[in-house]
């Protein structure tokens, strides 16, 4: 029934909140019961992220809890929807210059979809709470080790202001596997810099947070993987360069490391 009634509200007074709430019906289905009809439907709409995407970032939102869920099957189907959606966004992620303003608008949908993921595992991996003390308990490093995937796909295409949630959500899982965490912050920095990130007060901040734990507590990393030490040097020149001291202090510490 749902779906006979989705399908005859595409358009009209409304329809954009009818579309909302039958896809949360849709989802629990499958999610709770794999009804492939669901998944139809579901991934009709994830296949076309520039025409749907404020339908797909409310999908996001009510997958956080299913993430979490002692169930193989409930977690696994939530992490492959999950996987497809940032997949799906990112592919659509293009260059909008010389668009006229309506298709810039709808160029930034893939854009948004990624940006709402960056938001929901800031809050579900528990690092939105984690300046409060405390380190991830079982079932959140089972997310993030869930996740690898997903967190590959944000790294790469992260550009926009939710690249400091990204980056915090990826330091809480520093004590976890730091090399995974540290590559994937390599992966962010680098590709947030087309947008500029290095500039931003908020970033430097981060960066160098993140860095001097690094520094402190996981110094072998660097000190037998010169690929690694390279790409540290490599970040801290993008911060560098747009002028932070604190960059360049950092720097004269890793001469002490590393003389």
């Amino acid at each position: 029934m749902t779906l006979g009634i989705l399908e005859r509200t595409m358009d009209g007074p409304g329809a954009k909140s009818i579309q909302e709430m039958g896809s949360v019906v849709l989802l629990s289905r499958y999610i709770g019961q794999d009804q492939k009809d669901c998944l139809d439907w579901l991934s009709s709409r994830i296949n076309n992220p520039l025409e749907y995407a404020h339908l797909i970032q409310h999908i996001v939102c009510r997958l956080g809890n299913c993430l979490m869920d002692d169930s193989e099957g409930v977690r696994g189907r939530a992490v492959n929807l999950l996987l497809a959606i940032a997949q799906k966004a990112a592919q659509q992620c293009g260059d909008s210059s010389g668009l006229d303003e309506s298709e810039k608008a709808k160029m930034r949908g893939p854009f948004t979809i990624l940006e709402k993921i960056i938001t929901q595992l800031y809050i579900t991996s528990g690092a939105s709470a984690a300046a409060n003390g405390g380190e991830p308990n079982t079932q959140r490093i089972r997310l993030f080790r869930e996740l690898k995937e997903v967190f590959q796909l944000l790294a790469e295409n992260s550009q926009g202001w939710e690249t400091t949630n990204l980056l915090e959500t990826m330091e809480y899982f520093i004590p976890v596997e730091p090399e995974v965490v540290f590559d994937l912050m390599n992966t962010t920095l680098n590709a947030a810099q087309k947008g500029g990130y290095a500039y931003n007060s908020m970033g430097a901040d981060q960066m160098v947070r993140m860095v001097g734990r690094y520094l402190a507590d996981y110094r072998p990393l660097f000190q037998t993987n010169p690929q690694r030490r390279e790409q540290l040097l490599s970040v801290l020149d993008l911060f560098i360069r747009a002028g932070w001291p604190q960059a360049r202090r950092l720097v004269y510490r890793l001469t002490d490391i590393f003389a």
